[in-house]
Order: C-alpha cells, then sequence, then structure tokens
C-alpha cells in the first residue's frame, strides 16, 4: 500500500508540473479583452480580463508574471505602435481565443528585433498555454528582374541588407533547399547554391536568416487548439504574410504567405461559415484563402469592399458572428481614422484653442473631416483652413498640443461597419455602421442575440492611440462629505467638476464619474468614504480609452440598428486592445448543408468500388468530393462529382483503383458558399479473385482496350451503367484474347465492363470514362 502510494503522490507532482497557467472557467455571454497597464512607459504588462455584458469584471490574469517551463512571459511591445500587437481572434470552433505579445530576454529589453513572439492559446475552461512562440525569421516577397536558365547568378528586385549568405530562397524554376550563398546590395544580384531556370518576373520568397527590426507578429488565430496562424507585417520595408507553428513549437515557424509590401496584415479570423482563413490590411481589402487554413493555403483576394481614398484604408479589428439558426454571417469591421499627419515643433495648439498649426500641407485633412489625436474632443472637425497647414477646428483642444500626431477621415466613414452574406452566395452586402471613425473603434466582437432578433456587438473604443488617453485633470481642495454619502461638497464652486467626468481622491472608489452638479454640490456614481477635508481630483471622460456594448437591434442581413452604451472605463494610464466574446465549451456547430443524404452505399466488383448515393432537397450545392482512407482517420479526395440540384439526385462513382488493403470512402458535400459537411463512412475488403480480364487506359477517353483469356462460343462483351443498363455489346468470335471498344459516345462517368457466356459472367470489371 505504502509504495502504490508514493507512486501516486509522484504522479500528481509529475502532473502539476507540467500544467499551465489556470483561469476559471469562462461564462455564456461574458466577453474577454486584453489590457495594457502603463503601455507608454518604460514597464507594464498584459492583463487578460473577463466581464459580464454590463461591464462587471469577472475575473484576470497577468501574463508578466508567468513561469517556466510551461508558460512564457507574455509583455507588449512599448511605445509606438502596439496597437496592432495584441488583436484576440475567437477560434473556428469557438472554444478557444488567442493573442500575442513579446517574451522578454533576461535584459528586459522588450519588443525589439529577435524577441521571440508568444502566441497565448486560452481555452474554455481557463487554461492558459503560451509555449508557442514565431521566432527568427522574417520574410522578404520580391521578383525576378531578368529571366537566367541554368544559371546561379540572379538578379531580383529588392536591395535589402537584410538577405546575407544563408537566405533561403523559394519560387517557380528555383529548387527546392537553394540557398544565397553571396548577395551584393548594389547589383542586387544574388548567388545561388544550385543552377536555377527563372523567368523575368517570377515571384520569389527569401526568408531573411538576419532577424529584422520590423518583423512583427500581429495576430494569432486557430481553427481547434492544434495549431496557431501569426500575420506578420512589416509595410513598406519587408513583406506581409502568414506563418504557422503547431502549438506548443518554439523553432522556426512555416511560412504560409509572403505578400507584397505596403499594406500591412492585421488581424485574422477562421470564418466558421465557410472554414476560411481572412485578414484585415491597411488598404481596406480583406483577403480569404480558399479552402481550411492548411500549410499549402492559396491565396484568392476576393476583398467585400473597396479602398476609396483615405477614408477605408484604416480598418483594424474586426469578427465574424452566425445569426441563431445559421443561414448566413455577418461580419463586423471597426475603423480608426486613417490619413495621418506626423508633429514636429511648429505643428501645435493651446488648450483651449480651435486652431492647430501642421508642420506640413496634408491634402487629406480637408474642410468637413474629422480630426483626431491626444488632445482633441471626439468628433471634432476641420471647419476651415482645409489644404494648408493653419486648421480651425469644431472643438477646442483640451490639452496644450505641440509635436503631436493628427488624424484625418470623413465623416462618412462609420467606426464599425457591418456586412453580411447569404447562405446562396459568398458576397458580401454592406449593412450600414455605427459611429464615426473618429472614436477610434481599435477591436470589436458579437454575438447573436438569444433567441435572435439582432445581435450584442463589445469594441475597444478610443483606443488606437500608441499612449494611453491621460485624462485632463482639475485639482480642488478643502472638499469634503460623509462617510458612505454619495454626495460631495467642494471647497468652492468649480467648473471642471462637470457630469461625465471621473472623479478621484483618498477614499473615492476608482472608476467613479459624476452623475450631477449643484453649485458646490456634487452627486457621484458610487458612496464615498471620505473623513474630513480631502484633495479631490476630476478629468475629463471624452477620448479616454474605454469599452462599449451596441445594442444591434436588426436581423443578420438588415442594416445595422444600435445603441451604444459605456460600459468599461479604464483606470489611469490603461488600454483596452484585442476583444472576443468568451469561448465556450459546446464547440460552434457547422451549418447544414441545404440537401439531406437520403442514401450512400457502395459494393465491390473485382476489387474496385463503386459508390451510389441519393440526395433530395438540393439547393445551391456545389459538388460532391470523393474521400478514400487506409487507416479510417487521414482521408485524401480522389474524385470529384457535380451536383445537380434537382429535386432528387443519384450519383454514382468507381474508384478506378484496386483494393489491396481494407479501404474507408466518403463523401464531402459541399456548397457553393464553401461550407461543407461529411456522411457515414463505409469500408471495403478486397476480395480474392483471379484478375481475368485488364482495360487500358483506365480511364479513358474515345477508346478502351480489354485483354482476357480466350473466350468460347456464345460469349459476349457489355458495357453497363450502375443501375444495370445496357449500354454496348459485341459478339466476340471463339479464342478471342482482346478487343477494342469505341466508348467516345459515353458520358464521362463510372462504368461496369462484362464479359458473358449463355450461363454465367465470366469476367467483369469497372473503368471510367473522361
Amino acid at each position: 500500500m505504502k509504495s502504490k502510494f508514493n507512486i501516486f503522490f509522484l504522479g500528481l507532482i509529475m502532473l502539476s508540473m507540467q500544467s499551465f497557467a489556470q483561469m476559471a472557467p469562462f461564462t455564456k455571454g461574458n466577453f474577454v479583452v486584453v489590457r495594457l497597464q502603463n503601455p507608454s512607459g518604460s514597464a507594464g504588462g498584459i492583463v487578460l480580463q473577463e466581464y459580464s455584458p454590463t461591464g462587471t469584471r469577472v475575473q484576470q490574469m497577468s501574463f508578466d508574471t508567468l513561469s517556466a517551463p510551461n508558460n512564457k512571459v507574455v509583455s507588449p511591445n512599448m511605445g509606438s505602435g502596439e496597437t496592432e500587437y495584441n488583436y484576440m481572434s475567437l477560434s473556428a470552433n469557438g472554444q478557444y481565443v488567442t493573442f500575442g505579445g513579446f517574451f522578454p530576454p533576461a535584459s528586459g529589453n522588450i519588443g525589439v528585433a529577435g524577441n521571440p513572439r508568444v502566441a497565448a492559446l486560452i481555452k474554455y475552461d481557463g487554461t492558459v498555454n503560451t509555449q508557442t512562440t514565431f521566432t527568427g525569421s522574417s520574410y522578404l516577397f520580391t521578383t525576378a528582374s531578368a529571366a537566367i536558365t541554368a544559371s546561379t547568378s540572379l538578379t531580383i528586385a529588392s536591395n535589402s541588407s537584410l538577405i546575407v549568405a544563408g537566405s533561403v530562397i523559394t519560387g517557380e524554376g528555383i529548387a527546392p533547399g537553394t540557398t544565397i550563398t553571396a548577395f551584393n546590395t548594389g547589383t542586387r544580384v544574388a548567388t545561388l547554391s544550385q543552377a536555377a531556370t527563372v523567368a523575368n518576373g517570377a515571384v520569389l520568397t527569401v526568408e531573411l536568416v538576419t532577424p529584422a527590426t520590423n518583423f512583427a507578429t500581429k495576430s494569432f488565430v486557430t481553427l481547434d487548439g492544434a495549431g496557431i496562424w501569426a500575420s506578420y507585417s512589416a509595410f513598406s520595408t519587408t513583406a506581409n504574410g502568414i506563418l504557422y507553428q503547431p502549438t506548443g513549437s518554439t523553432g522556426t515557424p512555416v511560412n504560409i504567405l509572403a505578400s507584397s509590401t505596403g499594406a500591412g496584415f492585421r488581424q485574422m479570423n477562421i470564418s466558421p461559415y465557410d472554414g476560411n482563413l481572412y485578414i484585415s490590411r491597411s488598404n481596406g481589402a480583406f483577403n480569404f484563402f480558399s479552402g481550411a487554413p492548411t500549410v499549402a493555403q492559396p491565396l484568392a483576394a476576393t476583398p467585400p469592399f473597396s479602398t476609396t481614398g483615405n477614408n477605408v484604408s484604416a480598418n483594424r479589428g474586426y469578427c465574424f458572428v452566425q445569426p441563431v439558426g445559421g443561414g448566413g454571417e455577418v461580419m463586423y469591421v471597426a475603423y480608426v481614422a486613417s490619413a495621418s499627419q506626423a508633429g514636429a515643433a511648429t505643428a501645435s495648439t493651446t488648450a483651449g484653442s480651435t486652431t492647430l498649426t501642421l508642420s506640413a500641407v496634408n491634402a487629406n485633412f480637408v474642410n468637413g473631416n474629422f480630426i483626431s489625436g491626444g488632445g482633441i474632443p471626439p468628433n471634432t472637425t476641420i471647419v476651415s483652413g482645409g489644404g494648408t497647414t493653419t486648421l480651425t477646428l469644431s472643438k477646442e483642444a483640451t490639452a496644450t498640443l505641440n509635436g503631436q500626431t493628427f488624424y484625418s477621415s470623413l465623416p462618412t466613414v462609420k467606426g464599425i461597419s457591418k456586412f453580411y452574406r447569404k447562405p446562396s452566395g459568398n458576397a458580401w452586402i454592406a449593412a450600414g455602421g455605427f459611429g464615426t471613425s473618429a472614436e477610434n473603434y481599435l477591436t470589436v466582437t458579437a454575438e447573436p442575440k438569444a433567441g435572435g432578433g439582432g445581435f450584442t456587438i463589445y469594441a475597444t473604443k478610443f483606443n488606437f492611440s500608441g499612449n494611453a488617453v491621460f485624462p485632463t485633470t482639475y485639482t480642488q481642495a478643502n472638499s469634503s462629505t460623509v462617510a458612505g454619502s454619495n454626495i460631495v461638497t467642494l471647497g468652492a464652486p468649480n467648473a471642471n467638476f462637470v457630469v461625465g467626468n471621473f472623479i478621484s481622491g483618498t477614499g473615492i472608489p476608482s472608476n467613479t464619474t459624476i452623475t450631477a452638479v449643484s453649485g458646490s454640490s456634487v452627486t457621484i456614481s458610487n458612496n464615498a468614504t471620505l473623513d474630513g477635508t480631502v484633495t479631490l481630483t476630476t478629468g475629463t471622460l471624452a477620448g479616454s480609452p474605454c469599452i462599449v456594448r451596441i445594442d444591434d437591434a436588426a436581423d443578420y442581413d438588415a442594416s445595422l440598428n444600435g445603441t451604444e452604451t459605456v460600459i468599461v472605463q479604464p483606470q489611469y494610464q490603461q488600454v483596452f486592445r484585442g476583444i472576443s466574446v468568451a469561448p465556450m465549451s459546446t464547440p460552434i456547430s457547422p451549418i447544414p448543408l441545404p440537401l439531406k443524404l437520403i442514401s450512400f452505399t457502395g459494393t465491390t466488383i473485382s476489387n474496385n468500388v463503386a459508390l451510389n448515393w441519393t440526395s433530395v432537397e438540393e439547393k445551391n450545392v456545389a459538388y460532391f468530393e470523393v474521400e478514400k482512407s487506409l487507416n479510417g482517420s487521414n482521408f485524401t479526395p480522389v474524385g470529384k462529382v457535380a451536383a445537380t440540384n434537382l429535386d432528387k439526385n443519384d450519383y454514382q462513382f468507381a474508384d478506378p483503383a484496386s483494393l489491396s488493403v481494407i479501404t474507408f470512402y466518403r463523401l464531402k458535400m459541399v456548397d457553393k458558399d464553401g461550407s461543407f459537411s461529411y456522411s457515414n463512412v463505409l469500408s471495403f475488403s478486397p476480395e480474392k479473385v483471379v484478375d481475368a480480364i485488364k482495360l487500358y487506359p483506365n480511364p479513358a477517353s474515345d477508346v478502351l482496350n480489354a485483354v482476357f483469356s480466350p473466350v468460347t462460343e456464345n460469349t459476349t462483351i457489355g458495357i453497363y451503367d450502375f443501375s444495370g443498363k445496357m449500354l454496348v455489346q459485341k459478339v466476340l468470335s471463339k479464342n478471342t484474347t482482346s478487343i477494342q471498344l469505341n466508348i467516345s459516345q459515353l458520358i464521362t462517368g463510372p462504368y461496369l465492363l462484362k464479359i458473358t457466356n449463355a450461363t454465367a459472367t465470366i469476367a467483369s470489371h469497372v473503368f471510367i470514362k473522361n
């Protein structure tokens, strides 16, 4: 007993050593958000928080205190640009959320070249896994500048100093495993380790063995927790693309895609509707990738909307959501003010002024456009001066501005736009929007309302700036109240203590706001516990980072009809980044296909499998793909049959390959919108028969040759469809051993060839007509 107990106790110890960090299981209907503390300072961290729909915090975990070996510290990038490093995505099955950060080296220098990017994977039960890292290499998308034939000297359209000896180069005409042994940045000539034949203009991808300073993963997403895809973006200096890493891996990731420069990749999501991988980009396009997101993902750019001037080029976060009962899909897209004007010593204004001086003329800053930036109130517009360096604003600045960066966008651009697509097609249809892009909705998530009839949207607002927006503060001394009261008496009336502002001081709970003011009497949102005379501070809520709930009362295929409520306000020096509905244990169910599979059966004939299936109520079905497996788990396609979309549909398929072992078959039924489902699985065992007839070629187009043993008198050869109908018949002369048959008149599909005499079938074989 003692020995068994010790073994059991040791097992518990080993199990605990292998465990991951843990939060409590998430609650259905809640949402989770990435919060950054002190994002502009030299120290800070990432906190994952769970909130109720009303904004009550349920739980949180700090990701800068995790410990090895099973979890890596996850820290934000410090300084400007970190808005794009912490997007959060919900997995296609709805059971995981992912977001990213940086793994700081021992020196504590966070967010620099070569630091691993960490993918945080959080399961519905609260399990946290930050083992997976994306390290070491960036990728450069370029082209051949001249054609070469059997040469090791290749001129390419790049002079990047990051291309060094040892860089792997791939592309059409380049043998696998080819590396660059030398590179001249002046002539752009790369010396290859193997001779290549490359056409001028051929697309090439170079793996940069020297980590690039601007290599930055922006978003992570998983299908089901087994592997993680990452988007990377470096704008004009290196390529944008997609990486893949099995969950828990720490080596160099697989490069799935290297795209063109200048259009930064941002948030990724996998649609539960069609299983495709989508990416938001700085040029306004949502590029999607046909089929399931695998390591051989082809690119098929189909943006649901186009770029127009400076108003649609700043999409940031987005999400997919299905209506109750399926039947379509909604996409909500968040925008921020897009065209920027970097500040300088001459770009300035003072608090209370409506005149702003830019450091240079910017054609995007025109009359009527929104203008935003730290110290400029929300929904401020340019009244006059557009096209010059001196702008008159519709609202006064709330702080003295000097050397700031400002942003401009047309008032027609919504802060959150809605798109939908119907089950009958893949086209995205615009369905209105909410707010303005000047309000800087950075990330967005949504879920259908219980019972249908609209959607609940959660979004981070006023979170685009690289730094937290610090409220302007005013101090009022000699203020007091009675303990437990929500009435504060100021030492004297103060015009800065107005309804809607924060109010703070010793004894006042955090996130307390002013709800009413009457002279020196101020009503606050929480009861205070003040003892005697204290000093109070107030700060404006306008433009402060927050989380809002927008209740869209419209159906999935109707224009957004929403009302907004601010539900979460940050504390000092806090901002919000990625946001998602909470992951749940019940997986998202695939949308049922518009058909009913009545039967799926098969038979073996001389060790060839012939499959038959019948369906009804087909609508917009694209095709049936026959899949085959030798182990019952890993299936590969062996054929495709187009759907007819009739009231009743009968299909046939014959596998030209002969059975040698037990083999499994199933149908993948694919809709025109890309969604799919599977049939039941059939299994077949090989027969012990003598191959009495050989057919070639098989498949055949016009002529089919048959070779067989010598036949007797009264023998015929015939071709039959799988309903048993005879289509072709020939009488064979005695001792005949072969025949050539014209099958050009047959339609494409499987057929059965049989040799029979007066009493029995002598031989049979399946063939395919191309």
